[in-house]
């Protein structure tokens, strides 16, 4: 504990560009631990042999559509959130969000729904706080809508190694169900329920109906069931012979580990379940290399975010801002000068 608190207050005396430095290396280095323990056995003229016999042409294209489902499919579902919920959302005005967000999930994926909390308060006038238990109300409906994917898939092809998740996704969904039935009960017993029941900022949780669950819900699970088909052709792209039910099956785990907030784009938990699902149908080399190439492309792809409409949502909230400092200027002005009396007939 004293080595914690020393390491703790350590972390907090650098400066921001060297604290994001060092939580950096601690990341990558964890993804590179991962990396390094799945692609064990494994000689480097192994595997770029394995590059060489790739369909890269397929692959490239099967990520690329993955991408951009993605960031169109996040886009329509966070319109109807926020119109839901808040005011009014087009899909039009929310792209430039959603591509900062996108961009910024290549960095860091908690901090990446701080683009969509920096769009409700400055866009639409939503309260921090009000803004980010909204973001954690669509947390619920992805975690109702993954664990219930892998419930299904489990269920449905027991002899896939997706089998043993069984037991922790069938779980978590009964404690996801129940929270869900909490909220819509809306009897809060207790004082600490009362609390939690009653904050402000829970407006989307008490709220939501059957049909927001359904409709948000619904348009999730269409979104991984698409993921699970591009799983399986990019698998495809490097190893054939595994079976196209085996990577269907095994999608849901696979997109979970990917959704992991440590490392970039699931880097190295992924590449882990890939390999542990999918290595007795084809070599360990071939499974490790398309796992790989899935997390570098989907890191890759999200770079031109930056350049372009994140760069244009970040302008259009600079110029709220300063929109709003010359408007206060201006009254504290008006303020400021005595109000003129009416002068009488000279």
């Amino acid at each position: 504990m004293r080595r914690a608190s020393k390491l703790h207050d350590w972390h907090r005396s650098l400066s921001v560009t060297r604290r994001t430095i060092a939580d950096n290396a601690v990341i990558w280095s964890i993804a590179a631990l991962c990396i390094w323990w799945v692609s064990r056995g494994i000689g480097f003229h192994e595997f770029l042999h394995t590059l060489h016999g790739a369909r890269i042409a397929l692959f490239v294209l099967v990520n690329l559509i993955s991408v951009l489902m993605w960031w169109l499919g996040d886009t329509l579902l966070f319109s109807i959130l926020f119109s839901h919920f808040h005011q009014k959302t087009t899909f039009r005005e929310l792209l430039p969000a959603t591509a900062a967000q996108y961009f910024i999930q290549a960095i860091n994926l908690l901090a990446a729904d701080g683009a969509l909390i920096v769009f409700l308060n400055r866009r639409k006038g939503v309260k921090w706080l009000t803004a980010a238990w909204t973001l954690m109300f669509m947390g619920l409906i992805d975690a109702l809508a993954l664990s219930t994917a892998i419930t299904v898939a489990a269920l449905a092809r027991p002899q896939s190694s997706i089998r043993a998740a069984l037991p922790y996704s069938g779980a978590a969904l009964a404690f996801l169900l129940l929270v869900a039935l909490w909220w819509a009960r809306g009897k809060p017993k207790t004082r600490p329920e009362r609390w939690m029941y009653n904050r402000p900022s829970a407006r989307a949780f008490r709220e939501a109906g059957l049909g927001a669950y359904l409709l948000l819900g619904s348009i999730r699970m269409s979104m991984i069931a698409a993921q699970c088909v591009l799983y399986s052709y990019s698998v495809k792209a490097f190893a054939p012979q595994v079976p196209f039910a085996q990577v269907m099956a095994l999608s849901p785990a696979i997109q979970a580990a990917s959704n992991e907030p440590l490392t970039p784009q699931g880097l190295g938990p992924m590449q882990a379940v890939f390999v542990d699902g999918l290595s007795r149908f084809a070599p360990r080399d071939k499974i490790l290399a398309a796992a790989l190439g899935i997390s570098v492309l989907a890191l890759l792809c999200r770079l031109p975010f930056g350049i372009g409409a994140a760069g244009t949502f970040a302008r259009k909230v600079l110029a709220i801002e300063a929109g709003q400092e010359t408007g206060a200027a201006d009254h504290a002005e008006a303020a400021s000068i005595p109000a003129q009396q009416p002068s009488g007939p000279s």
